[in-house]
């Protein structure tokens, strides 16, 4: 008969909250955990798991992942292309491709042991449970056969239906609650980074649509270009500070139509550029050229220019959780649908980057801005003996693009606002839980992601988190200097983290599955979502980690003179 947890497991078992999962349940808001209160774990076993109200196949997994990596940070890689160099910020961009795909095997993998290490973990305390019933029965075990221990069954490492393992609950899971906090702090600041960048690409949208040849970016913006900045700004917290504090239906419709949109409208960018560049007069070709030369192939000083928008473009690491939960048949679907948005969205970028740069002779901080005079300047009809259809048509195009951060930051604030409030509230209530957890048992139940909707205290964290970014816009509007401080978190958050989580769930599964029978240190980790070009070893790992320090440091110091 099995004993009951000594001291090392039950702080495994008090590690695994919160874990959200669709019926709001996790281990930690049960009873009597571990075992307590005699419900049955909805993950208790891999072929009764219920499946969530809304999944999705292949494409609408490769649409929601695209949606997670084109941003508006997209939209500052020219002015990075225009200002660190060509061939510097290619080269991080392909460099940043390269580690983005291998922090991605990285977050699956972790996700999978998460899940295999939580189900042996609520294997083993239901064993101890049933032990202790058996003991303290009548007829129940001797002293000798309850001092036997509770074994581990095989691990089956797998990303699951039902439960969600987001990088911060993972964290705590793996190393506890100081490695949780360090990763919740990364998530919060990038996240509060972001839409500090959404509004301010918002405010400059609009004021470029409202005033002539406005661009608030430019040392000689006017008074009226900057109030008209000021206002939309305003007006851009009115619309969107309310909807984050709404719930969020079903969005797949929604996710696809997106999905779409932002690819052609980058697709529409990257063919006028080209047009401007092959058949504008005067200039043309013999132009292109001379701002090739003007932007030269690298300026090491700018390096925190060029390297922070390329990895903001390029993060997507911690959405993951989310956007691959609904995801059906995992297993064979996950890592191609991953790898390949990735590296679609990739190609678009290096395309976007260098055909800006050499159809204009001054790249604005937000991409977009440059197109302000399709149509009137350049481009379909602007000759002066254009058909009023070809006028209508330049126009169309003109704002067809121009709305596009307007477009990608009216949807994604609310959702960024909901999601940084919603896991800082979450962790919050979960530790307090954990101390209050005979006294309090309403709050272990607001532990999980359904239980806090509705309450006062969530529509407070929810207003705490989504205003001081409109603020920030209203007082600091350069766009670079923001693109390059959120891609440095962006980068720790896309790189570094999911290399530490690699590094810890490595050690935490070898340890947990040590005596478990028949599993040895290579299938005690093993996941269906491994490599062969990225081996489970935490030696490779931390050297990984040790790289994207490194660069995240070099970047921070050239940024410097930015924040001045």
């Amino acid at each position: 008969t099995p004993a009951p947890f000594g001291v090392e497991d039950q702080r495994r078992v008090e590690r695994m909250a919160p874990v959200t999962t669709y019926q709001s349940v996790s281990f930690a808001d049960k009873d009597d955990a571990p075992g307590g209160g005699g419900q049955d774990d909805p993950s208790e076993d891999e072929d009764e798991e219920a499946s969530p109200s809304t999944t999705y196949g292949a494409f609408g997994g490769f649409a929601v992942v695209m949606n997670c990596i084109i941003g508006t940070g997209v939209f500052g890689l020219p002015y990075a292309f225009a200002t660190a160099g060509l061939g510097l910020t290619t080269a991080f961009l392909v460099l940043g491709t390269a580690l983005a795909m291998v922090s991605m095997v990285y977050t699956l993998e972790a996700m999978a042991r998460a899940e295999g290490a939580t189900r042996a973990l609520e294997a083993m305390a239901k064993a101890a449970v049933a032990g202790r019933r058996s003991s303290s029965s009548p007829g129940g075990s001797s002293d000798v056969e309850a001092s036997s221990p509770v074994v581990p069954p095989a691990p089956r490492h797998d990303i699951a239906m039902v439960r969600k393992h987001d990088v911060s609950s993972m964290g705590r899971l793996f190393e506890g609650r100081r490695s949780e906090t360090a990763i919740l702090l990364c998530v919060q600041l990038y996240g509060l980074a972001t839409m500090w960048s959404y509004a301010s690409a918002f405010g400059s949208t609009a004021a470029s649509l409202g005033v002539a040849e406005c661009d608030p970016y430019a040392e000689s913006a006017s008074r009226a270009c900057e109030r008209f900045y000021g206002v939309a700004v305003v007006a851009f917290g009115a619309c969107v500070v309310p909807l984050a504090l709404v719930d969020l239906g079903d969005q797949t419709t929604v996710q696809n139509a997106l999905s779409i949109y932002r690819v052609v409208v980058l697709v529409a960018m990257i063919g006028t550029a080209l047009g401007k560049v092959l058949y504008h007069r005067p200039g043309g070709l013999s132009a292109a050229r001379s701002r090739g030369r003007a932007a030269g192939w690298a300026s090491w000083a700018d390096f925190g220019v060029g390297f922070g928008p390329c990895l903001l473009a390029l993060c997507c690491q911690y959405n993951m959780p989310d956007a691959l939960q609904p995801l059906r048949d995992k297993r064979r679907t996950a890592r191609p649908v991953t790898f390949g948005a990735q590296a679609v969205a990739a190609v678009l970028y290096l395309a976007l980057g260098l055909a800006s740069v050499l159809a204009f002779d001054r790249v604005s901080p937000l991409a977009t801005l440059n197109w302000s005079t399709y149509g009137l300047r350049w481009g379909l009809g602007a000759a002066s003996d254009a058909t009023s259809a070809t006028q209508v048509a330049g126009r169309v195009v003109r704002l067809f693009i121009l709305l596009s951060p307007a477009a990608n930051v009216l949807s994604g604030y609310p959702i960024v606002g909901k999601t940084v409030a919603d896991n800082a509230l979450k962790t919050l209530v979960a530790h307090s839980a954990t101390s209050l957890r005979a006294a309090t048992p309403s709050l272990r139940r607001r532990a999980g992601a359904c239980g806090l909707e509705g309450t006062a205290l969530v529509k407070a964290s929810q207003l705490a988190v989504t205003v001081p970014p409109i603020v920030l816009a209203l007082l600091f509007k350069r766009l670079d200097t923001i693109f390059s401080i959120a891609g440095l978190l962006g980068f720790l958050l896309g790189l570094s983290i999911p290399a530490w989580l690699q590094v810890i769930s490595l050690r935490f599964c070898r340890t947990l599955f040590a005596d478990a029978p028949g599993v040895d240190r290579t299938t005690a980790v093993e996941t269906p979502f491994g490599s062969r070009a990225v081996p489970p070893s935490v030696p490779l790992a931390t050297a990984f980690l040790g790289f994207t320090l490194l660069v995240t440091l070099v970047a921070l110091v050239t940024l410097t003179p930015l924040l001045r």
